[in-house]
C-alpha cells in the first residue's frame, strides 16, 4: 500500500515562494533594528538599506534578462530542430 500524498507540487512550490517573499519582507523591516542594536549609526543604516534595495532591483533586472535569453534560446532551438522533411 502506498503512502498518501500530503501536498501536490503546485502547493509546495507556492508555499516555498510565499516563505521567501515574507522572509525578504521581514529582513527589510528588521534589518535596521539589528544594525542599530549592533551599534550602527543612522547613516550606516541608510547605506545598508539603500544597498539592499539596489540589490533587489538589480537582481530583478538580471533575472528578467536571463529569463528572456533562455526563452529566446529555447524558441530558436525548437524552430531549428522542428524541420519536417516532406
Amino acid at each position: 500500500m502506498s503512502s498518501p500524498i500530503l501536498a501536490d507540487k503546485a502547493f509546495v512550490r507556492a508555499t516555498i515562494t510565499n516563505f521567501f517573499f515574507f522572509f525578504s519582507l521581514n529582513c527589510f523591516i528588521l534589518l535596521p533594528l539589528y544594525i542599530e542594536g549592533a551599534g550602527g549609526t543612522e547613516i550606516e543604516i541608510g547605506i545598508v538599506m539603500g544597498l539592499y534595495i539596489t540589490h533587489g532591483i538589480g537582481y530583478a533586472f538580471m533575472w528578467t534578462i536571463l529569463a528572456s535569453l533562455l526563452l529566446l534560446g529555447s524558441a530558436l532551438s525548437m524552430s531549428l530542430t522542428d524541420r519536417r522533411v516532406a
